[in-house]
């Protein structure tokens, strides 16, 4: 049966081999009983193979389509008859490779390849996955250039694009030819190009080409897939494909800061990362921070240009991308401080701008500082914190966080009556992430007990609020965990913080955090004066494990339980 089916393959009509009514057939044969064709036999069907098909066949069709359609028949044979883990001749097996790495063709493990047309349903789906997308690029671009683009059809088309990005690539370039420039055609054609365009650069230059010649009615109907792609280009020093990226850029800019729709992300963060304005924002500082330029380099005239034009542009969308800049402020500053100074502090101004809250809340999500930043927008910092209750949750604590670290961890950053001022303006709430920052920084210090020596207890001294205002039983027991961590300066940190604790607190944790350590043994009068504060003995069964802490007290200082404050806290255990 092989031999005769051979014989109709080699003697009988020319084009039998690549007929398509004999495709499935023919394939299938390759791949089941290819291992059994006789050497010199296989040699002459290989041969007839590498000849390609008759282009007779093919009709009037360009060079280029031509091509495909030879390079596909001839591999769609060639690699059935290696699947058959049959031994190709050398020239056959260098063909194939040639072929698969310049298409990036793999054999289907389905089989589904062996057939002109391919059909399937899925469970729960309204509309079964097209199969039209078959043929040449011509073919498949003129299937395209119809008006019945159905949602299955554009499905198919993008994996297309993604399973095989040249053929896509080579479908667009024909389109374009013919002025065709569908919305929804290139916006999945995008969607699918984002797959493979990170392991194949040369793909971005080649799509990216194409699309420069659409009108702007593509670019305003389908501004977020390209800004997408533009920040998709590869980071090369190649300087020759600068003007292609910024020629996209400046087409998809004015597309992006010209629309005014509602964003759908009530978060101004969220807003910006999903906005063109804020991906395009984010395309240019990709771009610069490729290139590593050093500290005070300075902005090339290129990437100051669109920097600025960012800056400067009037509405919501553009300020969305300027959130983008906030969030990288750091590098930014780094980079060209003149600059920065001139164009991006100002709108991050919480006394003179509108749009300062929006901004800090891209800044926070990295919350950095260096020195010469801090030195050029420290009376912005302590705004942010008087200011932070009109970010969002994560935002604010953020910034509190900031300021912690920075008046603080660095000294003379601010003077004790601009942080005394700052902690003023917060709420007893708003207090409680001021000192879940200290807590963090006492706990990951090898050497917490120099920093609450040396800093933290006179920083407490000095800025914390005094008065009645700022007190709560829930910061109370905040305060008082902290506290815990003082080692040797736990007496005198307790002296200073307790008289402006207040009780009433959940104080289960002061407690066990109390029987973690040797404090109730060392200092059992400092431990008494702080359960005391933050305990209130009215309470029945307020701390479950306060009565085995009290037995530490008393086995460290047998008269401590004479003390009237002990006696209260011995009747609520």
């Amino acid at each position: 049966m092989i031999e005769l089916a051979l014989e109709i393959l080699l003697d009988g009509d020319p084009e039998a081999l690549w007929s398509v009514g004999l495709q499935r057939e023919c394939l299938r044969m390759f791949r089941l009983t290819g291992n059994q064709i006789l050497r010199p036999v296989l040699g002459r069907l290989v041969t007839r193979i590498l000849a390609g098909p008759p282009r007779a066949m093919y009709g009037e069709i360009s060079e280029t389509d031509w091509k495909y359609v030879r390079d596909r028949s001839i591999w769609l044979r060639l690699a059935k008859l290696g699947d058959s883990t049959t031994t190709l001749p050398q020239v056959a097996l260098d063909l194939l490779g040639e072929l698969e790495k310049e298409y990036g063709w793999k054999t289907a493990s389905d089989n589904r390849d062996e057939f002109t047309t391919w059909t399937e349903s899925h469970w729960g789906s309204k509309e079964p996955p097209s199969t039209e997308l078959k043929g040449a690029p011509v073919t498949i671009a003129e299937r395209l250039q119809t008006a019945n683009l159905t949602e299955a059809l554009l499905v198919e088309w993008r994996e297309l694009c993604g399973r095989e990005p040249k053929i896509g690539w080579t479908v667009l370039s024909a389109l374009a030819e013919r002025d065709e420039f569908d919305c929804y055609v290139w916006r999945n054609a995008l969607a699918g190009f984002s797959d493979t365009v990170e392991s194949t650069p040369e793909l971005w230059y080649d799509v990216s080409n194409v699309l420069s010649r659409a009108s702007t009615k593509l670019f305003d109907a389908n501004t977020h897939a390209i800004a997408v792609w533009i920040r998709s280009c590869p980071n090369t020093p190649d300087a020759s494909v600068d003007p292609l990226f910024w020629d996209l850029w400046d087409r998809c800019w004015q597309s992006a800061s010209a629309d005014v729709r509602t964003d759908e992300f009530p978060e101004v963060l969220m807003a910006a990362i999903n906005n063109a304005a804020g991906i395009l924002a984010e395309a240019v500082l990709r771009g610069l921070l490729s290139r590593r330029p050093g500290v005070g380099a300075g902005l090339s005239d290129e990437f100051r240009d669109r920097l600025t034009r960012i800056s400067m542009a009037p509405g919501r969308v553009a300020m969305l991308g300027r959130v983008i800049l906030a969030s990288r402020l750091v590098p930014l500053h780094g980079i060209d401080p003149a600059w920065t100074r001139e164009r991006l502090l100002p709108r991050m101004n919480w006394d003179t701008s509108e749009e300062a809250a929006s901004l800090w809340e891209g800044y926070a999500w990295s919350s950095r500082v260096t020195v010469p930043l801090l030195a050029d927008f420290r009376g912005q910092l302590l705004n942010a914190v008087r200011f932070s209750d009109r970010l969002p949750l994560e935002a604010r604590r953020n910034v509190r966080t900031l300021f912690v670290h920075v008046g603080v961890g660095a000294a003379d950053a601010f003077t004790e009556p601009e942080q005394r001022s700052a902690l003023a303006a917060l709420s007893p709430t708003a207090l409680r992430d001021i000192v879940f920052a200290i807590r963090s920084m006492v706990q990951d210090n090898d050497q917490r007990q120099v920093l609450w020596k040396t800093t933290l207890l006179p920083w407490f001294r000095a800025v914390w609020p005094k008065d009645v205002g700022h007190r709560a039983s829930d910061l109370s027991s905040d305060l008082a965990n902290v506290l815990t961590l003082a080692g040797d300066t736990f007496p005198d940190a307790v002296s200073a913080l307790a008289p402006l604790l207040v009780s009433g607190a959940e104080c289960d944790v002061v407690v066990d955090d109390l029987l973690s350590v040797d404090l109730p043994e060392r200092y059992p009068e400092a431990v008494l004066t702080l359960l005391a504060a933050v305990i209130d003995p009215q309470v029945p069964d307020y701390c479950v494990q306060l009565d085995k802490l009290l037995d530490r007290l008393t086995a460290a200082d047998s008269s401590i339980c004479q003390r009237p404050d002990f006696r209260k806290l011995e009747r609520a255990s």
